[in-house]
């Protein structure tokens, strides 16, 4: 094992064809890895940006959201007004028939006996 990498060794100082080859290859490995820390670099960007438009998004949603919880709400109180109004004059006129039955049959009460004296 030794011997062969003494040999590897003495042949890459010794031939000029090999060293330009192994310098190449060692240009275009650094090369690669500048293209790819480049584009790991761009992805991590675009991701930061993507976040942002979308937490800028889901923001905007949730505001309006609550918009139209809170016209919501006050829809819902404006109906239930409406129909307690609506309750109370029916309970009005519930009373205000039979009362005024009772006035009526009570004057008309009146009226037989005053005639009848």
């Amino acid at each position: 094992h030794a011997e062969v990498k003494y040999e590897v060794l003495r042949a890459m100082q010794q031939d000029s064809e090999l060293r330009k080859l192994l310098e190449q290859q060692r240009l275009d490995l650094k090369r690669d890895i500048v293209v790819a820390a480049d584009k790991a670099l761009a992805e991590i960007c675009d991701e930061d940006r993507y976040h942002r438009v979308n937490r800028a998004f889901l923001d905007a949603l949730e505001r309006r959201s609550q918009a139209i919880l809170e016209q919501n709400k006050l829809k819902a109180a404006e109906a239930l007004e409406a129909a307690k109004r609506e309750v109370l004059a029916s309970a009005w006129t519930i009373i205000a028939i039979p009362t005024s039955l009772a006035c009526l049959a009570l004057f008309v009460s009146c009226l037989s006996l005053s005639q009848g004296r």
